[in-house]
């Protein structure tokens, strides 16, 4: 449903140009899931065979006289793509699955989208997202509606465990639940399945829907169109792969605030969905203030820009030899200076954060090196507000994180913090060094009543060497104390020093 609701979209907007476009579809055109404004033709395939589906693609061009095909299905290949340019077709590729190398055009408007090799034109990331939604202001009020769905096929036994627990956290904050079916057999789905209860909605999908998404304050379904539109509807999503072709890592969607996401991992952990969907309800307005800072490139001119770059494409007299000489931005970024910046971190890099916490070497030294923190249980660490926290990092991307808090204990004020190298980088001593030595002057001026109070393994030598060239000293009882009660998992097995934070 999603690949034929944004080609239709798509083709109406290149209408508006005075480009016209035939949808052409595998087989027959009966009981489509949205009302599709462009000439269609099937194409009738019993089995899919791609030379012979590329060669169909090519006899039906030459028939409409078409200079350029825009294809959006998973099972083509850049072998397909080649057939097709051979003859002279220009080729534009819908692509969220790095699939449509040596396309002259290839549209990924997945958050973090990258160049392949060997591709022409690349339009990246939200910006590009091809929808006919507009965006609206978030929700003011606590959610009150959830809406559930289990994307275009609408099998709502894919994913049990989830919406199990959705039913049951609902019912926790007492508050309404909708089912999206989308036929006869989703609604068998959802009924075979026993999450349709009592005081539960049905809403049934509209071929030519207005908005649904807005009507919600939360909205769980897979990560798919709707998570895009859902967003930009003002509501909360959580989302999960329901397919091996949808996104499992929750990386990509953090770079547009997105942070309720479930990896194909977490959605057999029945803790850590519940835990999620709690977060959602006792911090909708962190998550979505979350999304209108970092989501605004879902402005719902995508389907504009990308039809502006056709048009611009196919305007050259050559279309092949304009994707390679003429106005096609280089989108790789210049590495730029091997300089080391710090900065204040944001939720987008909480993921690379967790990461570092729970990679081995963090783990080895920390104060329970037997726990491997979940999602959940760290965005409620990330979300407290007192919590200062910072990356260093170079054009080779981040190389470490730490953070600080201020404390009180016994009505003294203290501070404490810690670091943890990045698992992608190559960080060296001296640039913890100067990380450190960054942190202890930003807090002489912010903090300087309060005194530092470190806890370090006895086994990291060269952290403690670290910390006394820096000025810290062994602890007195009373700083003792305060490490006890500030740092829960304390031990014996640790060191306490200590510090005044203006010296």
């Amino acid at each position: 449903m999603g690949h034929l609701k944004r080609c239709n979209i798509l083709g109406k907007t290149l209408g508006t140009k005075d480009i016209s476009s035939i949808l052409a579809l595998d087989s027959g055109r009966e009981a489509l899931p949205i009302i599709v404004d462009l000439p269609m033709v099937a194409l009738n395939t019993v089995v899919f065979d791609e030379l012979e589906d590329a060669n169909r693609i090519i006899n039906l061009s030459r028939e409409r006289a078409a200079r350029l095909v825009i294809v959006d299905s998973y099972r083509i290949t850049e072998r397909w793509i080649n057939a097709l340019k051979e003859t002279g077709i220009f080729v534009a590729v819908i692509d969220d699955l790095g699939i449509g190398a040596g396309a002259d055009l290839r549209i990924d408007y997945s958050p973090g989208a990258l160049e392949i090799e060997g591709s022409g034109v690349s339009l990246l990331g939200p910006s590009f997202f091809i929808t006919n939604e507009t965006r609206k202001s978030q929700k003011k009020r606590e959610p009150e509606r959830v809406l559930a769905h289990a994307g275009g096929t609408g099998n709502y036994r894919a994913v049990m465990p989830i919406y199990e627990a959705l039913v049951e956290v609902v019912n926790k904050y007492d508050v309404g639940l909708d089912w999206l079916t989308t036929g006869k057999e989703s609604l068998r789905s959802l009924e075979s399945a026993g999450l349709y209860r009592d005081g539960h909605s049905l809403l049934k999908w509209n071929e030519n829907p207005k908005s649904i998404w807005s009507s919600y304050d939360i909205v769980v379904g897979p990560a798919s169109t709707s998570l895009f539109e859902s967003i930009m509807q003002g509501a909360v999503p959580i989302s999960f792969p329901i397919s091996a072709t949808q996104t499992s890592s929750r990386k990509p969607f953090l770079t547009i605030g997105h942070a309720l996401h479930l990896t194909e991992e977490d959605v057999h952990e029945r803790k850590e969905i519940m835990d999620t969907l709690d977060l959602a309800f006792r911090h909708f307005h962190f998550f979505r203030d979350s999304l209108d800072q970092f989501s605004y490139e879902l402005d719902g001119k995508g389907a504009e820009r990308v039809a502006n770059k056709i048009l611009e494409m196919l305007n050259e007299q050559n279309a092949h030899d304009a994707a390679i000489k003429n106005g096609m931005p280089d989108l790789k970024r210049p590495l730029g200076a091997d300089t080391d910046t710090i900065r204040s971190c944001d939720l987008r890099d909480s993921l690379n954060w967790l990461e570092a916490r729970n990679a081995p070497a963090a783990l080895g030294v920390s104060s329970n090196p037997d726990h491997k923190i979940a999602w959940s249980e760290h965005l409620r660490w990330w979300m407290n507000p007192n919590t200062e926290k910072f990356v260093i990092e170079n054009h080779r991307g981040p190389q470490a994180f730490f953070w600080h808090r201020a404390a009180t204990f016994r009505e003294e004020p203290y501070l404490i913090g810690g670091w943890f190298p990045s698992i992608v980088g190559d960080t060296s001593f001296a640039e913890i060094a100067s990380l450190m030595q960054w942190q202890l002057d930003y807090c002489s001026e912010k903090y300087p009543h309060h005194t530092w109070v470190a806890i370090i393994n006895k086994s990291n030598k060269a952290v403690l060497a670290l910390n006394r060239y820096h000025g810290f000293f062994e602890a007195s009882d009373q700083a003792r104390s305060a490490a006890a009660n500030l740092f829960p998992r304390f031990s014996e097995d640790f060191v306490v020093l200590q510090r005044k934070a203006y010296q």
